[in-house]
């Protein structure tokens, strides 16, 4: 067997493969090359940064759900089925549950203020007659089933369509005459109006209730041509007033004092004459809004109250 001439070891290969002996053969870490090469490349190239002018549009469409997003349906439009988020096609009647930007109009509805969602957050509105109602996130397309309101879209603005649900409310700054079981809102409070005592009172033994809302439902009746009711998130009626004559509305200092955190001094009259009962908003208070009956035209630029947020009708063009 050959041997090494430097060290006399054996070589079974033909080479000794000691490193003293064949520097060549000596293991490579081929790591440290590999950090080495990425070192040199680093430094041959000439740093690159990224630019953008001040002036350039930049699509925030997919932010506020404008371009293509599904989670706009917790159910599916068709048929009310519950869906996923990563479904595009409900799994019960085949519907998709995708928007897509054809289908949308330049129309939008943005929160101006609200509980749900930040200021600034657009919905844009689909084609043709389409429900909304709320979601975690603010508003959202619903099925009927889990609807607030009933809209149409059309060139410059939408239409209130028949349906039964809390409705969409607008800013009411004239005297105006309510209707039988239309609605106003003051402050945060849901106000009906109508010719004889309605609702379903709490039950003081239900635990779902408190017992601020409980301590007003029990209300001394007597004859009137009008009742004004203020309706919970319960679907119960909390306070239950008769309209004998002409009333006060707000907060401090009011006939009818809400409680309410957004209500200072009067807010709003109530005069029944006759059968018919008018509305007038108070000048410095903080807002009277009433339910916009079906059929009724809501232009670009106008504001609504629909659900616990203030939108604003807008157009994408500015």
């Amino acid at each position: 067997m050959l041997r090494c001439e430097q060290c006399g070891a054996p070589m079974p290969l033909g080479y000794c493969t000691r490193p003293s002996c064949n520097p060549e053969s000596a293991p490579v870490n081929r790591l440290q090359a590999a950090l080495t090469d990425l070192a040199q490349t680093i430094d041959e190239r000439a740093p690159t940064e990224t630019y953008s002018d001040a002036n350039e549009d930049v699509d925030l469409a997919p932010v506020f759900l404008g371009v293509e997003d599904r989670s706009l349906f917790d159910t599916c439009p068709s048929c009310g089925a519950a869906t996923r988020a990563a479904e595009t096609v409900c799994r019960d009647c085949g519907g998709p549950l995708v928007i897509t930007v054809q289908q949308m109009t330049p129309l939008r509805l943005t929160l101006v203020r609200g509980n749900r969602g930040f200021a600034g957050r657009c919905l844009p509105l689909p084609r043709g007659r389409f429900h909304l109602g709320e979601a975690d996130h603010g508003l959202r397309i619903a099925d009927p089933r889990h609807s607030l309101v009933q809209l149409s879209s059309q060139t410059g603005g939408v239409t209130v369509e028949p349906f039964d649900g809390f409705g969409l409310h607008l800013p009411c700054e004239q005297p105006v005459q309510v209707n039988e079981d239309q609605t106003v809102r003051v402050g945060q409070q849901l106000l009906r109006f109508s010719r004889r005592p309605l609702g379903v009172f709490p039950d003081r033994h239900d635990d779902r209730i408190s017992d601020r809302e409980v301590k007003p439902a029990a209300p001394r009746l007597k004859a009137a041509p009008w009742y004004l009711h203020r309706l919970l998130s319960s679907s119960c009626v909390g306070d239950l007033v008769p309209l004998g004559g002409q009333l006060s509305v707000g907060g401090e200092g009011a006939d009818i004092n809400l409680g309410d955190p957004y209500c200072h001094g009067i807010e709003m009259h109530l005069s029944p004459k006759g059968t018919a009962l008018w509305v007038q908003p108070e000048a410095s208070g903080n807002g009277t809004w009433i339910k916009a009956p079906a059929g009724r035209w809501i232009p670009v630029g106008s504001l609504v109250w629909i659900g616990t947020g203030i939108y604003r009708l807008e157009h994408s063009d500015g």
